[in-house]
């Protein structure tokens, strides 16, 4: 794969400690379905890590994961309903299973200290009301359920260990809605959950920065979330987004 020779040959430069994917580690939909039995879903796994080219970006750097849509059905979002079941039996195998701790058990969202930051990796599928249903400003729509939101807000309000400086909160879709083009499947289409995240993110204590890193679109975008002009919150609590799309 020349994504990974690429890749591999700036490992060593970067010092990473490790890697976040960001979701779509497979296609099992593109360019058509196979099957949609759980080793249907397997195989698309083992075809990636059977690849000659995958030790030279695994065997130095460990891999933390999120799940998004291609992992199951483009643009998911029927919670556990089938293919649900078979789709994460290889996640599981493959991924969570080397992944930090959940949050909870059972929980398919994580969180993790490293360095001076602290991480929050979200599930924006397994729990999201469905895209279509209600309006995006719609007060009973949520992408990530009440359990996943109540921990996120924990996370964002507790006080980090001393050297803590950042948070880093982790989205397999894009948290802005400056993407026009299959919007009605990330946080543009939920808009009032996305906006209760963002005021607990403007009163964060002050001195600790927060950054969303977002996939999905297989493109490079920046984009700063400042608080409402003349609001309580200074322009200091700016959130920065950076859509890596995927790695």
């Amino acid at each position: 794969m020349p994504g990974f020779r690429h890749l591999a040959s700036w490992i060593p430069s970067l010092k990473a400690s490790f890697m976040l994917f960001l979701g779509d580690f497979i296609y099992v939909d593109v360019p058509r379905r196979l099957g949609s039995d759980p080793e249907t879903y397997r195989r698309e796994y083992r075809q990636v890590y059977n690849s000659p080219d995958w030790p030279s970006v695994s065997e130095d750097l460990p891999w933390i994961h999120v799940l998004d849509d291609h992992e199951i059905a483009n643009d998911w979002d029927g919670n556990t309903t089938a293919p649900y079941p078979a789709a994460v039996d290889p996640w599981r195998l493959y991924h969570t299973s080397i992944n930090p701790p959940p949050v909870s058990p059972g929980a398919s969202y994580f969180q993790f200290v490293h360095g001076p930051a602290s991480f929050f990796l979200m599930d924006t599928r397994r729990y999201r009301s469905p895209s279509q249903a209600l309006s995006a400003n719609s007060t009973e729509k949520s992408m990530l359920g009440p359990d996943q939101l109540s921990h996120l807000l924990s996370f964002l309000s507790r006080r980090e260990p001393e050297g803590v400086k950042w948070k880093f909160i982790i989205s397999s879709i894009p948290f802005t809605r400056n993407w026009r083009f299959g919007s009605t499947d990330t946080w543009a289409n939920y808009l009032h959950e996305r906006q209760t995240i963002l005021e607990a993110m403007w009163s964060v204590a002050p001195g600790t920065g927060i950054v969303i890193l977002s996939g999905d679109r297989h493109e490079f975008a920046a984009t700063a979330f400042p608080p409402p002009e003349g609001s309580k919150w200074p322009v200091s609590a700016t959130v920065h987004e950076f859509s890596t799309s995927p790695l």
